[in-house]
């Protein structure tokens, strides 16, 4: 009788403990979402329109130096609060203060970019913005290593990954809201952004569940490496993308004579299209290569996807051909990130996790120099270029991963 109680009270404890995970999760969830929600609406729609309202006659130049200077602003932010985020974990077991100081930080910058009217105004409120958002980023992202066993990265960073998707699904909707000025989109992203964020701040517990299995010494020596390049060539595609495609696709002659709300409307269809197609297409393909114990497939056609899709944005036929193109890059990239997380967060230091994902996010930040750069050195400025530049940097990438050594303590990779 008294094991049978002991029996039924470990099942209970166990039923009980499921639950906290599953709950925990979805406060994650959210939050980790809404961070997305902080910054890529802004960035891929809100920024391009607003430089072009303050500098219609340079708006590619003034664009590629606000993002210049957000990109140096989010690399030494990301790393710094990584690290200050390290220390409170190890002395107090959390790191949601940092998140929740981060996440109403974004929440005042936006009130000062509704402010900026003038070029200097705008890098300033950019670079603010820059740091608050990565103030609350790069201690999220290290929660997921410090509480998810490695057995279950895949399938959670393959739900994860739904995040990007549904950050550029807002950014359409925003667009396609009837009536909705700068003051109104700016002021419905910082409502969003806290309403996600700052419950996890108040209900989330951290238990240390992640797995403190060190990683094994080809994927220590090798496996980061190679990780960190093929990433840093796919966020490069990406962050042109995200900075660029907006604009591609509103001067490309497929526009023709159309009025520019309709030309704007059309691009959000094609954004959301995007996203309807990828959410679910990453889930699976996360879940699958969970299952499976092999990444590199999943890896390397996701690479080879992009780059079909880059070559096709780089020359947009027709709506329906610009459509298909930006949905194959978006669901090739958000499967690629899902499974590419995986790996890497199971051989992260366990004392360092903040500050290594903060050198992993230089692989984020880094990329969104290629282009301005580019853009600032060219003679005549072709768009088309660079997405064909960036396709075939996802080609590199595809061939990177094909190396990835296997993993002992968080999976093979195949």
């Amino acid at each position: 009788m008294q094991e049978l109680t002991i029996a039924s009270a470990d099942g209970r404890n166990a039923a009980q403990s499921l639950r906290d995970v599953q709950g925990g999760f979805l406060l994650y969830l959210a939050a980790y979402v809404g961070a997305f929600v902080s910054f890529i609406p802004f960035f891929s729609i809100l920024l391009p329109l607003k430089v072009q309202a303050i500098a219609p006659e340079t708006t590619l130049r003034l664009l590629s130096l606000v993002t210049i200077a957000g990109v140096f602003a989010a690399s030494v932010s990301n790393i710094l609060f990584g690290m200050l985020s390290d220390r409170t974990y190890r002395s107090t077991g959390s790191r949601r203060s940092w998140i929740a100081g981060g996440c109403i930080g974004v929440a005042l910058a936006y009130g000062g970019m509704r402010l900026a009217s003038t070029p200097a105004a705008l890098v300033a409120a950019v670079i603010f913005l820059q740091c608050m958002i990565n103030m609350m980023f790069a201690p999220l992202v290290a929660v997921i290593a410090d509480e998810v066993p490695d057995r279950w990265k895949g399938r959670t960073a393959a739900a994860l990954s739904i995040a990007h998707p549904l950050a550029s699904l807002s950014g359409a909707i925003l667009l396609l809201a009837p009536r909705a000025g700068e003051s109104a989109q700016l002021m419905i992203l910082s409502a969003v952004t806290l309403a996600a964020i700052l419950p996890f701040c108040l209900r989330y517990r951290e238990g240390g569940r992640g797995s403190e299995a060190p990683p094994g010494d080809a994927a220590r020596t090798l496996g980061m490496p190679l990780a960190w390049a093929s990433r840093l060539l796919v966020q490069a595609a990406a962050a042109s993308v995200a900075t660029y495609v907006f604009i591609h696709f509103s001067t490309a002659t497929l526009a023709g004579h159309s009025a520019a709300g309709m030309v704007h409307q059309k691009i959000a269809a094609i954004m959301a299209m995007g996203t309807i197609v990828a959410v679910p297409a990453a889930f699976l393909a996360g879940s699958a290569s969970d299952r499976l114990g092999q990444r590199k497939p999943f890896l390397v056609l996701a690479g080879l996807g992009m780059s079909a899709g880059l070559f096709g944005v780089a020359f947009p036929i027709s709506w329906w051909w610009a459509g298909g193109a930006y949905t194959l890059f978006m669901t090739s990239y958000c499967i690629f990130v899902g499974v590419h997380s995986a790996y890497t967060l199971s051989i992260l230091s366990r004392f360092h996790r903040g500050r290594d994902l903060g050198v992993l996010n230089l692989t984020n930040t880094l990329p969104s120099l290629v282009a301005p750069g580019v853009i600032l050195t060219m003679q005549s400025t072709s768009l088309s270029a660079i997405f064909m530049f960036v396709a075939g940097a996802t080609s590199v990438a595809a061939l990177l991963v094909s190396f990835l050594p296997e993993n002992r303590a968080g999976g093979a990779l195949g």
